[in-house]
């Protein structure tokens, strides 16, 4: 008897087969679709809950408190405070683009 080749054995483990296409795995189109459905079937766009809102401003708060950590650490290193300065401007911009990318994310949920 000829054995299955490997790339048959591996296909048997899942339990559908993949689909062919350029877009496959949790992050391809139709995953997401589903991943987006209530179990009505319809699709869900659910506005940030207050405490969604409020852990979001305690991890920022944790990474301004990590960013001046790092900046006191460069800092000390030979005493120049441009060192400090670029790291707290390194934090300072991935905060800023984080903010602008929430409410341009708000901004789009918010219209009916």
């Amino acid at each position: 008897q000829a054995r299955p080749s490997n790339r048959s054995r591996k296909r048997s483990r899942f339990s559908a087969p993949l689909d062919p296409g350029p877009f496959r795995g949790p992050f391809s189109p139709l995953a997401v679709a589903v991943w987006r459905c209530d179990y009505d079937g319809g699709m869900v766009d659910r506005a940030p809950q207050p405490d969604a809102e409020r852990i979001i401003r305690w991890i920022m708060l944790g990474i301004v408190i990590w960013g001046c950590f790092h900046a006191v650490g460069a800092w000390r290193l030979n005493h120049d405070p441009r060192r400090m300065l670029v790291v707290l401007g390194c934090v300072a911009a991935f905060l800023g683009f984080w903010l602008v990318m929430l409410a341009s994310w708000r901004r789009r949920h918010a219209r009916p």
